[in-house]
């Protein structure tokens, strides 16, 4: 229980693209500001945005977070 965050666990690898892609944003950019797009124009009022640390520590996970912060989050506030 106390790994179930980390991307090697054994529950990690249970999750299949599709449900991924149902109850997760993920993607590049346009993909992300799309979903969260429509997420708010459910009413969606509050969204937790969570990250994984682990990888936050990587080249990827920085770039990701970088691209989060920079373009999409920007977008979202000024549709």
């Amino acid at each position: 229980m106390r790994e179930h965050s980390k991307n090697d666990s054994p529950q990690a690898a249970a999750l299949t693209p599709e449900l991924t892609d149902y109850f997760a944003v993920v993607g590049a950019p346009d993909a992300c500001i799309e979903r969260l797009g429509e997420l708010a124009g459910l009413g969606l009022d509050k969204l937790l945005i969570a990250g994984n640390f682990s990888v936050a520590a990587t080249a990827e996970g920085r770039e990701a977070q970088t691209l989060f912060e920079d373009v999409a989050l920007p977008a979202l506030r000024d549709p």
